[in-house]
């Protein structure tokens, strides 16, 4: 990951340059086993872009008034493969399914693909669960996604424009004031500590309780705000 990242911040000057760059190297020289999903601005557009190993990429443009958010799991869903101004692939992100058995050639749609669940599928509790909290915290009025919903939206509408101080707000939630509050119980311990060792998880099934969006591996935040109508040399400030 951090080789592409470099080389698209050398060559490229706008984050659709960069997807193209990116996925141009991986195609040639392809990625390893392990599948990403990144985020890529320049200040006037936002792409996310996910590898999914082998010479397979694909990269959609997030709405310029949504919030879009990934917790470990991979997250392009029901993209239009025709819309050239807000899609982009690697060319054989469709044949490649197709030649080995991801899906079935009849069930292909080019206008509603869906490479997450083609290459990576992933219904976790782990990752969905943040992700709804998220979504409830940026739109409490108007969304109505619910935290057992087995699919998230890939991006939302926020009921206001977010600030930096809201994105820290979020980053450090534990899902207070919900069913699933980590310093209620128990486990919270006498001062209601909601920053407990393990969290559930696909590696560790057995644990009790959530995993929220901070824990006690969260070490840091870095929070990249990024203005595209500010003069280049204070147009990307870094919040850590």
């Amino acid at each position: 990951a951090w080789v592409v990242q470099d080389v698209a911040l050398e060559r490229a000057k706008t984050a659709r340059e960069a997807v193209s760059v990116m996925g141009k190297l991986v195609e040639e020289v392809g990625w390893y086993d392990s599948g990403e999903t990144m985020p890529i601005t320049d200040g006037n557009e936002v792409w996310i872009m996910e590898f999914y190993g082998n010479k397979i990429w694909a990269a959609w443009r997030v709405p310029d008034d949504q919030v879009f958010v990934a917790a470990n799991r991979a997250r392009l869903r029901h993209l239009d493969l025709t819309d050239k101004d807000n899609v982009m692939y690697c060319p054989d992100l469709v044949d490649y399914a197709v030649k080995n058995g991801f899906i079935a050639k009849e069930d292909v749609n080019m206008k509603d693909f869906s490479p997450a669940d083609v290459y990576s599928p992933n219904t976790e509790l782990y990752a969905m669960r943040r992700e709804w909290r998220v979504f409830s915290l940026i739109a409490p009025e108007s969304f109505k996604g619910g935290p057992d919903d087995l699919e998230m939206p890939m991006s939302f509408k926020p009921d206001k424009k977010l600030t930096v101080d809201d994105v820290f707000r979020i980053t450090g939630d534990w899902y207070g004031g919900t069913d699933y509050d980590l310093s209620k119980g128990p486990a919270a311990g006498p001062w209601g500590n909601p920053l407990r060792y393990a969290n559930s998880s696909k590696e560790n099934p057995d644990a009790t309780w959530e995993r929220s969006i901070n824990m006690m591996r969260t070490c840091y935040v870095h929070i990249a705000q990024v203005r595209g109508d500010l003069p280049e040399e204070v147009r990307g400030i870094s919040w850590y």
